[in-house]
């Protein structure tokens, strides 16, 4: 187990976090045509709350795990 900060943990979770974040952008733009007019606002909203998200939990990624002891 490693027992300090890893960055290198971090970015890997970010990276991998922001792929499946612009995949699910992907997947609601697909249908933007039939969206109503400020559709565009609830679009930026979801994007500002998931990528804080994100930005929590890369660094909660990086810290140590906790290993079980028996």
């Amino acid at each position: 187990m490693n027992k300090t900060f890893s960055l290198k943990r971090g970015f890997s979770f970010l990276g991998k976090a922001n792929i499946v974040l612009l995949a699910m952008i992907g997947l609601l733009l697909l249908n933007k045509g039939s969206w109503i007019d400020d559709g565009q606002k609830y679009l930026i909203l979801f994007i500002t709350i998931s990528e804080a998200m994100i930005l929590l939990l890369t660094l909660a990624s990086c810290l140590p795990q906790k290993s079980k002891q028996r």
